[in-house]
């Protein structure tokens, strides 16, 4: 099968998301993906044993797996065309390609913890799925969970919150339901000795392959304090364990893998913290090259005096670029005005890019984030130290925008900034940082006050 027949094939079956947004890997990483994301949805169709079919498209296996799909219901074509034409890739070689890629299995066997960090809307989720397929079901039992997607009330109360992520890689791995019993036979102990008890006593024990968990959107957990730092504190310790130098625990703990993607970290005691320790990797910003890679495949045609344009204005941002390329090959710029024209009316509260802006804005809002510590009910002591650190961060941040020099900040305000995305290193010393982008310098230079 036609690379560009199974990205039809997998259209069809539902697997639209990989196609919505363009999507940052080479073309054979993108057929490998979907190759993926196919497998999945025949297995959870329940058929399970279709994988050679998907690996080995010859001419030969096209029949048989053309009538797995069918058995599966998924030989209908949605409008394909259409859909196929919102296929964008992007060579990141360093990053996504398919010699990188397999280096994640080795990765893991160097150290239990691989760390994916980078703002909001930088890629992470894309990368977290990509790597998530990369790994063989019939090599790896893998867990994929978005911390985004547990309840609040679960998020609230660590406890609770630890017992459901037992429950949910329970469920995952189809594995015999025993968290509760065991949450239940144990008497003594934390919460975080009861889950550290199930992986150690009842899930690694049986496990008949390595046991790969990706752990998305970590930074949900944020505006919980307690629950934060107790799971932080548990991945720390699952990699203490899981760790080559670990010679007590490690016979246990060495089929155990963890990825995890986050946007910034805590400030959290040295031994307490997952995020010193294991393999990072920090998502750039797209190049020059990138950002003409994807303005061709937009079918823009554009020259490099007005990809520098748009960058000044947006930088490298992954989606930012492919929000401005989204429009811009719906509208005909034919004169240099036409270009300062977009260029100009996108900085304001009302530009293409409003939707983002404003929830950055909303971000560093006072009453937003009370909102969100009255919902933990921290105490009146702790609601005022945050109201003061989160005056500290807009008066930080109209430090920077207001300067055209770049501006040196608190280390504690740097983390907050970044994590948001607001900005980035100068590149000029330790803790100078300048706006992100041109965009923001503009909007929020007009908004401070």
């Amino acid at each position: 099968m036609e690379p560009i027949a199974l990205i039809l094939t997998a259209l069809a079956a539902g697997v639209t998301s990989a196609v919505q947004e363009p999507v940052k890997m080479a073309a054979k990483d993108a057929y490998d993906y979907l190759k993926g994301l196919l497998k999945r949805k025949l297995e959870e169709k329940g058929d399970n044993d279709a994988g050679h079919l998907i690996d080995n498209p010859d001419e030969q296996n096209k029949p048989l797996l053309e009538a797995r799909l069918k058995k599966a219901g998924i030989d209908k074509m949605p409008d394909v065309i259409a859909a196929a034409n919102k296929v964008t890739v992007i060579c990141r070689p360093h990053i996504n390609t398919a010699p990188y890629l397999e280096n994640y299995q080795s990765l893991l066997q160097q150290s239990p913890l691989i760390r994916i960090q980078a703002p909001d809307k930088m890629g992470k989720t894309r990368l977290v799925n990509h790597i998530f397929d990369s790994f063989n079901s019939e090599h790896y039992q893998k867990v994929k969970l978005s911390m985004e997607d547990f309840d609040t009330e679960d998020k609230a109360r660590s406890g609770i919150l630890l017992y459901r992520f037992c429950q949910e890689i329970e469920n995952q791995l189809s594995l015999p339901h025993s968290v509760r019993g065991h949450w239940e036979s144990i008497r003594d102990g934390g919460n975080k000795s009861k889950c550290t008890s199930y992986f150690e006593h009842c899930l690694l024990p049986d496990a008949e392959s390595p046991i790969v968990i990706v752990i998305d959107d970590l930074n949900s957990l944020a505006s919980y304090d307690s629950t934060y730092k107790d799971f932080c504190s548990l991945l720390r310790s699952f990699y203490n364990m899981s760790a080559p130098s670990s010679e007590k625990y490690r016979e246990k703990w060495k089929k155990l893998g963890l990825i995890i993607a986050y946007s910034g970290k805590p400030l959290l005691p040295e031994r307490d913290s997952p995020f010193n320790v294991g393999k990072l990797i920090q998502l750039p910003e797209f190049t020059v090259d990138e950002v003409q890679s994807l303005a061709m495949q937009y079918k823009i045609q554009m020259d490099s005096t007005t990809i520098s344009l748009i960058m000044r204005l947006v930088g490298g941002h992954p989606y930012l670029i492919s929000l401005s390329f989204e429009h811009l090959r719906n509208i005909n710029l034919n004169s240099q005005e036409d270009i300062n024209n977009f260029i100009t009316q996108s900085s304001t509260q009302r530009g293409i890019y409003s939707e983002h802006l404003n929830k950055l804005h909303r971000k560093i809002q006072d009453d937003q984030l009370n909102k969100l510590h009255r919902k933990i009910q921290d105490d009146q002591l702790n609601k005022l130290h945050r109201k003061i650190q989160d005056d500290q961060l807009k008066q930080a941040l109209y430090r920077v925008v207001r300067s055209q020099n770049p501006v040196r900040l608190n280390s504690q305000i740097v983390e907050k900034l970044e994590e948001i995305g607001l900005i980035k290193s100068s590149g000029t010393g330790t803790d100078f940082v300048e706006p992100f982008c041109e965009l923001y310098r503009v909007f929020f230079n007009s908004i401070i006050k």
